[in-house]
C-alpha cells in the first residue's frame, strides 16, 4: 500500500500546483550566447577593457507563454511583455530597469524582425571612464538606452507563420534563422558620452521553468511506481 499512498500524495501536490494561477501558464526561459564583433565609444567615454572583438556574451530572457499580444490590431507583428531580460558581456551586466513603467518586450514579426527580445530602459553593473574618471550607471544622465538580447530573422516565412508568442514546442532551431542572428546594447549619455556593443548570437537554448520540469518528473515517477506495483 505504501507506493499507492505515496503516489496519491504526489498527485495531491500536483493538483495544488495546477490550481495556482501561475502553474496554468507555461514559463519559458531562453538562454543565449554570442560573440562580440564590434564595439563603439564616443565622447570622452571608454569601457574598462573587458569588452572587445571576440568577447563572449551570455544572456537570458523569460516570459509567460500565455501573455496577451499588446498590439492585437497589428496583423503580422506581435508585442508581448516579458518577465525578465539580462545580458552579460565582459565585466558588464545589462538588465531591464525595475523602475521602468514599461516592460521588456518579446517581438514576433512574420517578416521582420522575426523573433526579438528587447529592452528600451536599461541599467548596467560595471564601470565606465569619462575623461579618465571612473563612473557607474548612476553617475551619468542617460538620454536613451536600448538592448536587443537577440534579433533573429529568417528568409523562409513558413518558419514563423503567425505573430503568436512561441512556446516550448514551437521554437525553431537557431539554424533556421539564416538572415539575422544579432545582439546589441547601446547607451547614449550626456555630453555625447555613448557606447555600443554588437555581435552575433551563436547558441540558443529554450528551457522550461522548474515547475514544468517537476510535472514531467512526476509523470515519469508515477509510471515507474505502476511498473513496480
Amino acid at each position: 500500500m505504501k507506493p499507492v499512498i505515496s503516489t496519491i500524495g504526489l498527485g495531491l501536490c500536483v493538483l495544488l500546483i495546477l490550481n495556482s494561477p501561475r502553474a496554468l501558464a507555461e514559463i519559458v526561459t531562453v538562454e543565449v550566447t554570442g560573440v562580440v564583433n564590434y564595439v563603439s565609444t564616443d565622447g570622452g567615454l571608454q569601457l574598462d577593457g573587458s569588452v572587445g572583438i571576440g568577447t563572449t556574451m551570455t544572456g537570458y530572457c523569460s516570459y509567460d507563454s500565455e501573455t496577451p499580444d499588446l498590439s492585437p490590431a497589428s496583423p503580422g507583428v506581435g508585442r508581448y511583455s516579458m518577465i525578465s531580460i539580462s545580458m552579460t558581456v565582459g565585466n558588464y551586466t545589462f538588465t531591464h530597469d525595475p523602475m521602468s513603467p514599461d516592460p521588456p518586450l518579446f517581438m514576433v514579426g512574420i517578416v521582420d524582425p522575426g523573433y526579438g527580445a528587447i529592452s528600451e530602459d536599461l541599467r548596467f553593473d560595471g564601470t565606465v571612464y569619462i575623461d579618465g574618471s571612473p563612473k557607474t550607471y548612476d553617475d551619468i544622465t542617460w538620454g536613451w538606452t536600448y538592448m536587443q538580447l537577440f534579433i533573429l530573422g529568417t528568409s523562409h516565412g513558413e518558419y514563423i507563420p503567425t505573430d503568436e508568442l512561441p512556446d516550448l514546442d514551437t521554437w525553431p532551431e537557431l539554424s533556421v534563422f539564416d538572415r539575422r542572428r544579432e545582439f546589441q546594447t547601446r547607451f547614449y549619455g550626456e555630453g555625447d558620452n555613448d557606447f555600443g556593443i554588437y555581435g552575433e548570437v551563436t547558441s540558443l537554448t529554450v528551457i522550461p521553468e522548474p515547475a514544468t520540469i517537476f510535472l514531467l518528473a512526476f509523470g515519469s515517477l508515477v509510471l515507474l511506481r505502476k511498473r513496480k506495483a
